[in-house]
């Protein structure tokens, strides 16, 4: 019986199996995609060719959201080595939705100078049947009415945080944090904290 031999190429095309891998995933340099794999695309509902050469700027809500996110992960990244938080960031369709976000680099004296950035959709599960999901964190739905600021009260308050831990994190006085939490209150029409989480998990 003859023997048969596999051949085993030295050749890795490391450009085809990032693009291809299905994870949602892009390289940046100095915040700008410098490539992106085919399920990041899909993610954000756009193209490869769309996307590339593009600021990181078109994956967030605003201006603010982009700003505060550079200064708050830089700092991260170049102590770490690594970052990861969830956030609400924008669809090319305009739609926004929660992501969790893992960062890497291997410049911690420039973290920006190159980095890989994976991310993960945050979706809503059925507790009753995904016993999964009872270990998982809730966030907000990510609507449109909700000004930046009252995004970052909200997702902390679903977190049990008091006004004045939410203020010690956001930097801000913890009266400032009742009175966007006052506005949340209105907005969903809660009677009370626990409503609001309630109303904000929905």
């Amino acid at each position: 019986m003859s023997k048969q031999t596999v051949r085993h190429s030295d050749h890795v095309d490391y450009k085809s199996i990032f693009v291809t891998m299905p994870i949602a995933q892009m390289v940046t340099q100095d915040r700008i995609i410098k490539d992106c794999s085919d399920a990041f695309a899909a993610m954000f509902s756009t193209t490869r060719a769309n996307t590339v050469n593009q600021s990181t700027r078109i994956l967030y809500p605003t201006q603010g959201d982009f700003e505060r996110a550079g200064d708050s992960v830089m700092s991260v990244l170049a102590r770490k080595g690594s970052y990861s938080d969830c956030r609400i960031m924008r669809k090319m369709s305009d739609e926004l939705f929660w992501v969790t976000i893992r960062g890497f680099t291997a410049h911690r004296k420039a973290p920006y100078q190159e980095a890989l950035w994976v991310f993960t959709e945050v979706k809503a599960r059925n507790t009753a049947v995904d016993e999964v999901a009872a270990i998982q964190p809730k966030y907000p739905p990510p609507r449109r009415s909700l000004t930046p600021r009252e995004r970052d009260i909200a997702t902390l308050l679903i977190q049990n945080l008091t006004a004045k831990e939410i203020g010690r994190a956001l930097s801000i006085s913890h009266r400032t944090v009742e009175l966007h939490k006052s506005r949340l209150l209105r907005k969903f029409e809660a009677v009370d904290t626990r409503a609001l989480v309630d109303s904000l998990l929905r």
